[in-house]
């Protein structure tokens, strides 16, 4: 081939392979712009999207808004169909106050109370350690009963009292209606169920008091996460009135406030083993004690289920003078008043164990006090002596009592003969007696009466 030819023909490749490159990259770069609007106009879209679906939300929120509030009949509905259970006798619906409404519930709590029942009873707390100082038992009572201001039923009439001025619109109304009407469909349906509670048991009334609060509290809270999203379309509409702060010692309003925490949790632990009907079979065989409600696995549930231990006095009466107040404490009552002076860690490890107690409290003089005797039994022999040690240390720290040596009798007795304090503690296997008393005399009577 001549030379020029050869040349022309690699000048031709070149120009060939210059231009093919330069439409490469030419390409590449047209490429990379393709993708950029790509990504812009996937990120546009999905800023669209979220745009539509805010504006969904909004303006379902504003249909809902714009509905009438439902009405309190068809409010009890949804709370019927989440606990599963029907009205014996339809309320009928009342507008109300929440200031009526707290008047209703006061004078309704302690309508049978009379006023010696009332003082006996606050002697009995004063005297056993529960509170420090004499309050007004009624008052007191009042005031706890005040804490759900939502509503009132009156059997008599058969009106069911409802805060009008609050907007059931919301959903934080709806669940204080859905708190105070339950108790109602509750009793309704099972206050004839169990055998009545044994007189002279505080502990085994709270029992039964706390599966009821435990239950309408499980279901309030059930209902209130299903009600319509659980959303508040309140639109300035008014909420319901907060319940006001109790008027009454701490020892009380922490035993009514553990009625419903600890029954809540005891429902719970009921349902989580057979729904509703294992709730509902509770009501026929109740719990009988705190301790249950305590340790619903280890004793409610347990086979045999637990039975607490019968301490009896069949004789109270001491030189002639009877009892202000025949009553059980529980392990619960024994837990909050070992509280008054130690942290939770020490007051749970002293009182678990509980098998059964009863305290009498005799009058004593104005100037002195009361006397107590209070005789427990333990499931074991350890957890007598943890609550024996307990006790001792509680009587030193309330009484203000500087320990003496001659005071510890034995490993197993605790001895104080003040003029005016007289402490009998003695531990004997599995029981813990306890004799408190302010005059020699009677301590002496009472000693010998109800020996250990």
């Amino acid at each position: 081939m001549h030379p020029g030819a050869v040349l022309t023909s690699l000048l031709s490749l070149a120009a060939a392979a210059g231009v093919w490159c330069w439409s490469r990259y030419e390409m590449r770069g047209f490429d990379a712009s393709l993708i950029h609007k790509a990504a812009l106009l996937q990120e546009r879209q999905q800023q669209l999207e979220q745009e539509n679906t805010a504006l969904k939300q909004k303006l379902a929120e504003a249909l809902e808004a714009a509905k009438p509030p439902p009405t309190p009949d068809e409010v009890a509905t949804r709370i019927l169909t989440t606990r599963e259970l029907v009205f014996r006798r339809v309320p009928r619906w009342t507008p109300s106050t929440a200031e009526e409404i707290i008047k209703r519930l006061s004078t309704s709590a302690v309508a049978g109370l009379t006023p010696e029942v009332a003082d006996a009873r606050m002697r009995a707390a004063v005297a056993m350690g529960f509170v420090a100082s004499p309050f007004d038992y009624r008052e007191a009572m009042a005031s706890l009963a005040a804490m759900k201001p939502g509503g009132f039923f009156e059997p008599e009439t058969g009106k069911f009292y409802y805060q009008s001025d609050a907007s059931m619109a919301r959903a934080d109304t709806r669940e204080v209606f859905a708190g105070a009407l339950l108790p109602v469909l509750l009793a309704q349906n099972f206050a004839g169920a169990a055998p009545p509670v044994e007189p002279d048991n505080d502990d085994a009334a709270l029992a039964s008091q706390a599966l009821a609060f435990g239950d309408a509290s499980f279901t309030r809270v059930r209902f209130s996460i299903a009600d319509q999203g659980h959303a508040n379309f309140d639109r300035g509409q008014a909420p319901a009135t907060s319940p006001p702060a109790p008027n009454a010692p701490l020892f009380l309003a922490e035993m009514w406030k553990w009625s419903e925490d600890a029954g809540n949790l005891f429902v719970q632990t009921l349902h989580g083993k057979g729904g509703l009907a294992s709730v509902n079979t509770a009501y026929r065989r109740p719990p009988q004690s705190s301790a249950e409600i305590m340790h619903a696995e280890k004793l409610y549930l347990a086979d045999p289920p637990f039975a607490p231990v019968k301490v009896a006095f069949p004789d109270p009466a001491v030189n002639g003078t009877a009892p202000l107040l025949s009553n059980v404490a529980g392990e619960i009552g024994a837990y909050f008043l070992i509280r008054t002076f130690a942290d939770m860690d020490y007051a749970t490890a002293a009182t678990e164990g509980w098998a059964g107690d009863r305290y009498l409290v005799w009058p004593g003089s104005k100037d002195h006090g009361d006397h107590v005797l209070w005789r427990s039994v333990w499931t074991t022999e350890e957890d007598a002596k943890q609550f024996f040690d307990a006790l001792r240390r509680g009587a030193m720290h309330r009484h203000l009592i500087p320990w003496q040596k001659e005071y510890d009798v034995s490993p197993d007795q605790f001895r104080v003969d003040d003029p005016h304090r007289i402490i009998r503690l003695q531990r004997t296997g599995k029981t813990v007696t306890l004799l408190n008393a302010t005059d020699p005399a009677f301590a002496k009577a009472a000693e010998e009466k109800f020996p250990p």
